[in-house]
């Protein structure tokens, strides 16, 4: 390649991550044919989705209301939101904590967030499930009686341990323990309730299990501040949607809804605020991007937004920001601060204020 022809396409290279290049590339490509997955929901009218029943914050039934609620029955709704621009547009359901995906393999699900599901290499490689984009970040974490001092793993020498047998969090846990040489008792038992009642017997003076899990038994208590739950956790889970494998442009749908929640935040988009992020009547291109930035129109906007290539509406995040709102909005009805079970977002923070959570860029 000769020298002028070099300096040509590093020209034509930057021209292109120009932002006013970004607006004047033309056309977007037609919108692909839904896939099956796409197609079977547009048919029904409805996304099925189920989560669990029983986890407080996260899916559970209100006995008073006849609603279900929690961050995955929002996280449900988004999608139903992204598809249909209503997040009623969905058939919300039920399944018991951990229990074997059949309905999704089935065809009978489209979508299923549960705690006790998670990705695994077995799981990932033969199941024909596929685990899609982070939305909470657990861990392995101990619960105790906030008189006994037990700030980190060397407390536990000589102490005794309630876990749940055959689980990744005992498994974490006698990992973690050995990998220090500290003496313990093991206290294995068949279910988390066997658990919390070994707990409360004083057969151990500690329970392991998901972060999670803990503070929403700490917070069900008649007492929760007697109760300590480790902030810092031994081991790290993700907790991500599950859907079939082989279908991308549903995967595609699914995870780009969840990261547009993520996204809205680091923009500083909410529900309270969209309005000031839309385009105001005739302005143009140049205007509106100079006005909100690249990140929020490609966002939000019918004409420079990418959810055309999706199968969705160009700005179908517009709609489900309005509706529900942005990942800090939707983590807050359910676990922040004035729920019922609080839960600091700690790891769950965006990556600019030192969590785990991001989205890749929306282009």
């Amino acid at each position: 390649m000769t020298s002028r022809a070099r300096l040509a396409l590093l020209l034509g290279c930057a021209f292109l991550l120009l932002p006013g290049a970004a607006l004047a590339q033309g056309s977007q490509p037609p919108a692909p044919p839904p896939g099956p997955t796409l197609a079977a929901v547009l048919a029904r009218g409805q996304v099925l989705c189920a989560v669990n029943e029983e986890v407080f914050g996260f899916g559970f039934l209100n006995p008073n209301t006849g609603e279900i609620t929690g961050l995955y029955a929002d996280l449900c709704r988004a999608v139903a939101a992204a598809v249909f621009g209503d997040p009623a547009a969905l058939d919300l359901r039920l399944r018991p904590y951990g229990a074997p995906p059949d309905d999704l393999l089935a065809e009978r699900l489209d979508l299923l967030f549960d705690h006790g599901l998670t990705r695994t290499l077995t799981a990932d490689a033969r199941s024909g499930l596929a685990f899609g984009a982070p939305v909470f970040y657990d861990g392995l974490a101990l619960m105790h009686r906030a008189a006994l001092e037990l700030p980190n793993l060397a407390a536990l020498e000589g102490r005794s341990v309630c876990a749940v047998a055959g689980t990744p969090a005992q498994d974490s846990l006698r990992a973690a323990l050995n990998s220090q040489n500290i003496a313990y008792e093991m206290v294995a038992l068949d279910s988390l309730p066997a658990m919390y009642a070994a707990f409360e017997a004083g057969r151990c003076d500690a329970q392991a299990a998901p972060r999670s899990l803990l503070e929403i038994r700490r917070w069900s208590s008649a007492d929760p501040i007697s109760y300590r739950v480790w902030d810092q956790p031994i081991a790290l889970v993700a907790h991500t949607p599950v859907y079939r494998h082989g279908d991308e442009q549903w995967a595609d749908i699914v995870n780009w809804t969840l990261w547009g929640l993520i996204q809205a935040e680091a923009v500083g988009i909410t529900s309270a605020n969209l309005s000031a992020f839309l385009r105001a009547g005739a302005e143009t291109d140049e205007a509106y991007v100079a006005r909100v930035g690249l990140p929020a129109a490609r966002l939000l906007d019918p004409a420079l937004g990418a959810g055309g290539a999706l199968g969705l509406a160009n700005d179908f995040m517009a709609r489900v920001i309005r509706r529900l709102g942005n990942y800090a909005e939707i983590y807050n009805r359910s676990l922040g601060p004035d729920s019922d079970v609080p839960i600091p977002r700690g790891v769950n923070r965006l990556v600019r204020d030192g969590g785990l959570l991001d989205s890749p860029s929306w282009r």
